[in-house]
């Protein structure tokens, strides 16, 4: 009953995001509570940043903090969320044998493409080096086969950059998204449009070895774009550099799923992504999918 209860409560609260970015896409900043904790995303023109506060008696009490910008990332923690990475929602069942695999954070390289053809190459999309950061604060395993099998879900978030090539940018005519190229003159030195989820794992876990040591977990990741936004970078005949960002609404889907393959040993893994549904909406943008691998902690 207890497990039930907690994954209903993160069914409210991805519903109540996208409710939310649904109805002012101006909102740029997203305030989470739960279980006296307290998460806050910020959006800016040059980062996103989230910060997970824990109730300690009368005020919340910061734990975590990361920062997440274009070039550089910084994460900072407290000595509770070194211990337990699970801290922010629920205290480990120390009688449990079997631990999850889905908290903590993970890298990854995202490949655009259409039926697994025209890899980066799409419709007249083409992208560079694009990639995902994602940070699971929150991971339950519920054993259905002693410590040997499980069911695991969780509430994660997922940063997706996906960078233009070929001197492009995104543009909306008619409610429908297009790639332009840039004015003329201009060359853009980063052309991004930046895709934030809030996530909710389904998945199966295996620990062949019957410890935590090694561990197969495969399953759909369910996510909700809470928000989107386009930015490029250039300099101006002044040699100026130009921050700009180009809009907010281009017509990202609003939902995802995805089928997720992760193998891992001890605290480290690698993981694959694939996404069969549509990086866009139907006939408002270049049809493509994504498939995305990297490495999760």
């Amino acid at each position: 009953m207890k497990t039930i209860r907690q994954i209903a409560v993160i069914a409210v609260v991805l519903l109540t995001s996208f409710s939310l970015s649904s109805q002012n896409a101006e909102v740029k900043d997203t305030t989470l509570f739960f279980n006296q904790k307290k998460i806050e995303i910020s959006d800016s023109l040059e980062q996103v940043k989230v910060t997970v506060y824990k109730m300690d008696t009368t005020e919340y009490r910061r734990v975590y903090e990361g920062i997440f910008a274009d070039d550089q990332t910084y994460e900072t923690y407290s000595v509770e969320s070194q211990m337990d990475f699970d801290f922010p929602f629920i205290k480990r069942n120390k009688n449990s044998k079997m631990r999850g695999n889905f908290s903590g954070s993970n890298f990854g390289i995202i490949y655009t493409h259409q039926g697994f053809t025209d890899f980066n190459d799409v419709n007249g999309m083409k992208t560079t080096f694009s990639q995902e950061f994602a940070f699971n604060p929150f991971g339950y395993t519920l054993p259905i086969v002693n410590q040997y099998f499980g069911l695991t879900t969780g509430l994660g978030m997922t940063w997706r950059n996906i960078n233009l090539g070929n001197n492009t940018h995104l543009a909306n005519i008619d409610g429908i998204t297009v790639v332009e190229s840039a004015p003329e003159g201009v060359n853009y030195s980063f052309s991004r449009l930046r895709i934030f989820d809030i996530n909710f794992p389904v998945y199966l876990e295996y620990h062949p070895l019957g410890n935590n040591k090694f561990h197969i977990m495969g399953g759909l990741l369910i996510g909700v774009n809470t928000f989107s936004s386009h930015k490029v970078k250039y300099k101006d005949e002044f040699d100026k550099k130009i921050t700009e960002i180009k809009g907010k609404d281009y017509n990202v889907n609003p939902f995802s799923v995805s089928c997720v393959l992760q193998v891992g040993w001890r605290y480290i893994a690698v993981y694959g992504k694939y996404t069969p549904t549509k990086l866009f909406k139907n006939s408002k943008g270049p049809d493509m999918q994504t498939f995305s691998v990297g490495l999760k902690i």
